[in-house]
């Protein structure tokens, strides 16, 4: 294994990357001159870390994004192995998809349990590799609940290395905690992070309603300085430790059967989202599925937006092979990603009253630059409570049908 440290220019990184059935990430092609080749990085080379992000299990998706995010520098642990390569190279032989290049332009898009939630780990050089980036589920010791909460406090670190060396606890439910520093990293020291800080703000970035997944790719952003607005509050993190780091809840907008053990849904079931890094396998969350009255059905874990968007791709992609001349044309076929979310409508004509729409800006945590190619996945609804009896005034040709149907779930069958 070898680290490779890419300071960036305005020039692309040259590279293209292929993804294997288990999750491996390879470089299937560098363009020559270009900052890849100079770096020496080769064809065959296996990403196992960019920017502190693990690319053990990686699906493509995740690996091109977090490509195209790095600015300034680009830190990468990769392994030759040529052998592996080959059979990924052969595997692929027929798919498109994988073979775009990774255009990393200097000004990139933003990104946006058991009950026991995980631990993000954000770790730094001394780390093993092996751990490097991966999700425990540990409890931290040792932390003195005494005291309350202190004031916010703005915090400055000089990175000397890729990675803070700092664990996270927590989500969007109830903020995102430092659960550990290691010692001698970036973070470490009298004026910087300790066990039991929440993370406000991130080199200007508001983390106080952020996720898992969204906190993760935040601090994994390569930057020379790091400006942090922490908030000391050991009590509150005390509390959050056994509890889901993540609440939110999305409607599908696609049919998903259940694909190695995790949960099937159809279109327009709505999912409650406790965990946007379950068991620390990127592209995964852990997702309840609700019935018509909000009520918990079953568990299961479920692709994430950006792994959910790459498999509707390829299964695009492959439908396109097989049309043949016949297939759709991109620009009639491929409606607005945003214009879907903002304008979708029940399929049977029926909707959940215990929850509705949220702006499209509130939940859009992809880069829009590639939002006429993305097909819809989840769109990110609120959950209301009615805890009294209201009129409902149902007007046009509608008005026979809708109070038929409230009619039979009220247990009336009029003749």
């Amino acid at each position: 294994m070898r680290r490779i440290v890419i300071e960036k220019s305005l020039e692309p990184l040259g590279i293209q990357i292929k993804c294997g059935a288990g999750g491996t990430i390879f470089v299937s092609s560098v363009s020559e001159n270009s900052l890849a080749a100079q770096a020496g990085l080769q064809i065959g080379d296996q990403l196992l870390e960019v920017c502190g992000i693990n690319m053990r299990n990686a699906t493509y998706q995740l690996a091109a994004n977090v490509l195209r995010q790095c600015r300034d520098s680009i830190t990468m642990l990769v392994q030759f192995n040529p052998d592996k390569y080959r059979e990924v190279a052969s595997d692929n032989e027929s798919s498109s998809d994988e073979k775009s290049p990774v255009q990393t332009p200097a000004a990139s898009p933003k990104m946006r349990h058991s009950n026991r939630p995980d631990l993000i780990r954000i770790s730094n050089d001394d780390i093993p590799s092996s751990a490097t980036s991966t999700l425990t589920r540990q409890k931290q010791p040792g932390i003195s609940t005494k005291g309350s909460r202190a004031e916010p406090r703005v915090i400055v670190l000089r990175k000397a290395t890729s990675n803070l060396g700092i664990t996270l606890l927590g989500g969007n439910a109830g903020g995102i905690f430092v659960h550990s520093v290691q010692d001698d990293s970036p973070a470490s020291g009298p004026g910087g992070l300790r066990t039991g800080d929440q993370i406000l703000e991130y080199n200007g970035t508001d983390l106080r309603n952020a996720t898992a997944e969204e906190a993760a790719y935040e601090l994994a952003r390569p930057a020379d300085n790091v400006k942090i607005l922490a908030q000391y509050d050991p009590n509150r993190y005390t509390e959050i430790q056994d509890q889901p780091g993540d609440s939110f809840y999305v409607r599908s907008l696609f049919d998903r059967a259940s694909i190695d053990g995790s949960l099937a849904f159809h279109k327009d079931d709505i999912l409650h989202i406790d965990n946007t890094m379950y068991k620390g396998v990127p592209g995964q969350w852990r997702a309840w599925l609700l019935d018509q009255d909000g009520q918990k059905v079953r568990c299961g874990f479920v692709p994430s937006k950006y792994k959910a968007e790459e498999e509707l791709l390829m299964k695009r992609s492959l439908l396109d092979l097989d049309d043949g001349s016949g297939r759709r044309g991109s620009t009639s076929a491929r409606r607005s990603f945003f214009r879907r979310r903002r304008h979708h409508r029940s399929r049977d004509g029926k909707e959940l009253a215990s929850f509705s729409d949220v702006s499209i800006n509130s939940c859009s945590d992809s880069a829009g630059t590639l939002a006429e190619d993305l097909p819809p996945t989840y769109l990110r609804v609120d959950r209301i409570n009615y805890p009294s009896l209201r009129p409902v005034i149902l007007v046009g040709g509608l008005f026979l049908g809708r109070l038929h149907q409230q009619l039979q779930r009220l247990g009336w069958h009029p003749r």
